[in-house]
């Protein structure tokens, strides 16, 4: 039986009214909004109507699911229970607006597709969108580089832009490219939010359904809502749903992408709305929470006591080309503490350091070799076989001479049921096989591994063309050249890596949203500048969320050259010094 805090109780007792939640981390988010998901459903009695609970990862959807069974399991059998949705904000807007009804507004005639970036036909002039330098010149964005394409309010006029390493740059022909994409289906993520906005104001039949069947819907981690997720809110709002936001604007870690927590601060002040607050953590041990409240400049309680002390909050200095050893350090802190190092997890704001700690990132191959590199990797040392997949598909498709401009998304969209289930079958054949498809990436890259892929993508294409009449392209050697592919293996082989426990390694961002045991934060300078001066930032409120994943021990890891300017401030907030 779920038993709720005092607080938690007056959040899932409320009227049903809209509401906005200021919770704290690890202050039970999870078992609130379940608890008030039932609430509402129960409230609803037998109508139709559903109750929708949406957020912003797979890995959340799954645990509310995980947990709203639990719910239902434990309590007498109703029926009404079962009416609700609870699917990540995207999905929620794909299923219901995209797929069924977008294709009208589009002005396409088949279901609108998602795009990887990767799809040959991208590199058509009428797909090409262009960005102003600052120097007011324009250039062509790469097709791989569409999912940075957004559409954004800035100085109060909507338009689309380019976001380049953190950098906005406008788009000068947003709108007639995407229009283009729209005609055969096409959209990105973001280009998907537009359309569905789009839909909504067009077609006002379907808004006018979706609020009647969802008259109530709890958005999870709302601090991440970017403007078009706001705007399609609102429509719904206006059309009479009844939103519930929760979340933690000190978490807000998504600036870059548009979201930045203020539609969520916005409804939390607004008085037309209920507001309340979840003030009890009850994931971290005090000594970490107080720095956490140093940081976000709240008060938030403690639940728990500090029951071990081993436990605690810490720097430790290391070189930065010598990360091993601030892992030992990390490591023995672990198992002083009494705890399991295989719960422990390293996290980085930094793609590159995550990538130098696992000792991958290195650039494999070029063009199409690359992918297929990557494929290899991604199959032999991730086991994700979809990925492999999809990369396979997109090398084989812009291997082919004049292919369909959506072939790709027709042999691995599983929403096509088209005349390529055989060709999928053969693709897929390829991808499992270590000895007749794509070969292993415990093979010497340049040695072994290219001689075989070249000869076996060979035989490939040709029963392509035999089967489906898609002729492929020709010079497949020039095509699949060896260049900056590595005199050894791909990926090593994992019994004989010279490791005692191989800890997750991750970015922060991956990790938002759980619970860890133990966190190491490997930190450059200006990451720990920015924390120290708190969450009025985005690499300040990312490092707030490194140190509130925590439970029981958190770790930031200090540059060497850099211990000396920051010393102060990392004593004046809390943290120790871990020596080895």
């Amino acid at each position: 039986m779920i038993k709720l805090s005092q607080e938690q109780a007056e959040i899932v007792n409320a009227p049903l009214a809209p509401m906005s939640v200021v919770a704290c981390a690890g202050s039970g988010k999870t078992k609130t909004a379940v608890s008030r998901l039932a609430k509402i459903r129960k409230e609803l009695g037998s109508c139709r109507e559903r109750v929708a609970l949406l957020s912003f990862s797979n890995i959340a959807v799954k645990t509310f699911r995980s947990d709203y069974s639990k719910y239902v399991q434990e309590r007498e059998h109703c029926g009404s229970y079962e009416k609700v949705t609870i699917e990540t904000l995207d999905g929620f807007i794909t299923s219901n607006i995209l797929r069924p009804h977008a294709y009208r507004t589009m002005g396409c005639s088949n279901t609108p597709f998602l795009l990887s970036g990767t799809e040959s036909f991208l590199q058509n002039a009428k797909f090409k969108f262009e960005r102003l330098k600052e120097d007011g010149t324009k250039i062509p964005v790469q097709a791989k580089e569409i999912a940075n394409i957004t559409y954004r309010k800035i100085n109060g006029k909507s338009d689309f832009y380019c976001n380049s390493r953190n950098n906005l740059y406008k788009i000068v022909n947003g709108l007639k490219v995407t229009n283009e994409l729209g005609k055969i289906g096409a959209y990105s993520h973001e280009l998907g939010k537009f359309w569905a906005c789009k839909t909504l104001v067009e077609q006002k039949n379907i808004l006018k359904v979706l609020a009647s069947r969802y008259p109530h819907i709890i958005i999870d981690e709302a601090q991440d809502i970017d403007y078009l997720h706001q705007v399609f809110l609102e429509m719904l709002a206006k059309a009479g749903v009844k939103i519930t936001l929760i979340g933690d604007p000190s978490q807000a870690i998504y600036d870059f992408a548009g979201a930045d927590g203020s539609f969520l601060k916005e409804f939390h002040t607004n008085d037309e709305y209920i507001s309340k607050e979840l003030t009890k953590n009850f994931r971290s041990i005090p000594n970490i929470l107080n720095i956490a409240n140093t940081l976000s400049k709240r008060d938030d309680k403690a639940d728990r006591k500090q029951v071990n002390e081993q436990y605690g909050a810490f720097y430790a200095v290391y070189e930065p080309s010598k990360t091993n050893h601030l892992l030992d350090i990390f490591q023995k802190a672990v198992e002083n503490s009494g705890q399991n190092i295989s719960e422990a997890v390293v996290l980085s704001r930094s793609n590159s350091i995550v990538n130098r700690i696992k000792g991958t990132g290195s650039k494999i191959g070029q063009g199409k070799t690359a992918l297929l590199a990557q494929a290899a990797i991604c199959r032999d040392q991730n086991s994700d076989f979809l990925r492999a997949f999809k990369l396979v598909t997109n090398c084989v498709v812009g291997l082919l001479v004049n292919p369909p401009d959506n072939l790709a998304v027709m042999i691995s969209n599983p929403d096509f049921n088209s005349d390529y289930k055989e060709l999928k079958r053969d693709i897929w054949k390829f991808v499992r096989s270590e000895k007749t498809g794509l070969p292993s990436a415990l093979l010497n890259a340049r040695e072994e591994w290219h001689g075989l892929l070249k000869k076996r993508m060979n035989i490939l294409l040709r029963l392509i063309e035999n089967k489906y009449s898609f002729e492929p392209q020709k010079d497949l050697g020039r095509k699949l050249n060896c260049k900056d592919l590595p005199a050894s293996q791909l990926v090593r082989d994992p019994e004989l890596l010279d490791v005692k426990v191989r800890v997750r390694v991750d970015t922060v961002h991956q990790a938002k949203g759980e619970s860890l045991d133990s966190v190491l934060y490997v930190a450059t300078k200006e990451h720990i500048k920015a924390m120290l001066e708190g969450v009025d930032s985005e690499l300040g409120r990312i490092g707030y969320v490194a140190v509130t994943r925590a439970r029981n021990l958190f770790v930031l890891g200090v540059p060497k050259n850099s211990v000396i300017e920051l010393k102060e401030g990392l004593h004046s907030i809390g943290l120790k010094e871990l020596k080895k």
